[in-house]
């Protein structure tokens, strides 16, 4: 079994707050580059079709060989054998392992990237079920149900005003297996939309936001968590992920080439447009409500409408103040409707703590790409 990396500190990191990377995918790689160590994994066969994603993903983890990479059995990877019809209706032999950012250990919030791909191939490799070269691994690979994500910072509070807000922007379907379903439980809590074997993933693809603090402290992750996130405070830590499906998704999405190498080549404005693009797809448009206190003149009532939705859009007060006091001429007049801001915002904004969650709630919708 494979050695991974175990946190040796006893003082807790701050929670990571990064860019976007994989989370899992399924690698398929020519059974004629693969040299097959292990023989049980020979009556591990699929019959997948590119096009229609025909291998259900929980067939696949319930029926394939799996094989822990540490000692106490936590860390899984699957492989199993495919046989793929391809666009010229011919068949070839695969080799497919589904292989989850897990295997980093203690690196896990890294995801799969290009500056640890070769340290995961490495594993692979000591694991002594199959045996191909790291070069067909990077270039001679297809890679499909990829789950791209993006971890941020946010309190449990907020995270409940966020999916709250993502919930009532859903966009409504009346088909099966469409739109959104929330969860609540005390160990998983979040938001997904659609299935993740949906066949319409160009128009209804899988997303999931969800509170990561939250499911890494759930029965079925906390062997994990123990043994290699003690040295990382995940206490405030949400993730986003979106999932691309096929070739034929990416393709959509304007990206042409899926060997492994090119998937963790992707620019971060790539990436960034992948979970937009799944994000727009599932809800509506960005709007912020806006709820006016009572007993406030119309005046004032303008003047509050107009700093929400300033706020609301991620400005800080005083460039609201300045936007609004930008078309005064006169400097008596200015000073005076800017006492009046003032006042509106340190009594029915600063007050409810509104601004400072609003702003950071607005900070994680332009972080997940809701426009």
């Amino acid at each position: 079994m494979a050695n991974i990396s175990h946190p040796k500190q006893t003082t807790k990191n701050d929670p990571p707050e990064s860019g976007i990377s994989v989370d899992s995918l399924k690698v398929r790689i020519p059974l004629g580059l693969v040299e097959v160590l292990e023989p049980s994994l020979t009556s591990k066969w699929f019959m997948y079709n590119e096009d229609t994603g025909e291998v259900d993903p929980e067939y696949f983890k319930q029926n394939s060989l799996t094989r822990h990479i540490d000692k106490a059995e936590i860390v899984k990877v699957r492989f199993g054998i495919e046989k793929q019809r391809t666009e010229h209706q011919t068949i070839e032999e695969y080799l497919t392992i589904l292989l989850p950012a897990k295997v980093l250990g203690a690196r896990y919030f890294e995801g799969i990237t290009l500056d640890n791909i070769e340290s995961i191939y490495t594993t692979l490799m000591t694991m002594d079920v199959v045996r191909f070269s790291y070069s067909d691994f990077l270039n001679s690979t297809g890679c499909t149900d990829i789950d791209f994500k993006r971890d941020f910072i946010c309190t449990e509070k907020n995270f409940d005003g966020l999916t709250s807000k993502l919930w009532a922007s859903v966009t409504p379907s009346k088909k099966r297996g469409e739109g959104a379903r929330a969860f609540k439980e005390s160990n998983n809590k979040g938001i997904e939309f659609n299935e993740r074997k949906t066949r319409a993933f160009k128009t209804k693809p899988f997303l999931k936001v969800y509170h990561k603090g939250i499911e890494l402290t759930s029965l079925h992750t906390l062997d994990f968590t123990k043994n290699y996130l003690q040295e990382i405070d995940i206490q405030n830590i949400a993730r986003v992920e979106a999932t691309v499906k096929n070739k034929a998704h990416l393709r959509h999405l304007g990206i042409e080439n899926n060997t492994l190498h090119s998937i963790l080549s992707l620019t971060e404005e790539q990436k960034e447009n992948i979970i937009s693009k799944s994000v727009q797809a599932n809800l509506e448009p960005r709007v912020q409500p806006i709820r006016t206190p009572n007993n406030m003149s119309l005046d004032k009532q303008m003047h509050y409408n107009m700093m929400v939705a300033l706020i609301q859009r991620g400005l800080s007060y005083e460039i609201t103040k300045q936007l609004s006091l930008s078309g005064i001429d006169r400097k008596t007049n200015r000073y005076r409707k800017g006492k009046e801001l003032d006042e509106i915002y340190a009594q029915e904004i600063k007050r409810e703590t509104f601004a400072i969650e609003v702003e950071e709630i607005n900070r994680i919708f332009d972080l997940i790409g809701w426009k």
